[in-house]
């Protein structure tokens, strides 16, 4: 958190100086922390995501959630009600 806060005053002019603000607010921090980590890594998150396609990361999460719990998971597409279209 420091090395984010560092960055929000050299980057983040005037309203992030140490006199102005003594600390990165809560909503501030994830904001200075992913252009931290943009960076530092020289990669935006955005850059990833061609790397996760949904149906893959769901697949992986269940088999995992399946393999740790005994749990399954089951689409419910058509057989429950559910709050939004995109729920399966």
């Amino acid at each position: 958190l420091a090395a984010a806060t560092d960055l929000a005053r050299a980057t983040g002019g005037p309203e992030y100086s140490e006199s102005n603000l003594p600390k990165l607010m809560p909503w501030d921090t994830s904001f200075w922390v992913e252009r931290l980590k943009e960076k530092t890594f020289d990669l935006k998150e955005e850059e990833l995501r061609p790397y996760f396609a949904l149906d893959a990361v769901l697949k992986g999460m269940f088999g995992l959630i399946e393999r740790i719990f005994d749990v399954e998971v089951r689409d419910a597409t058509g057989t429950v009600e559910v709050w939004h279209p995109d729920v399966r």
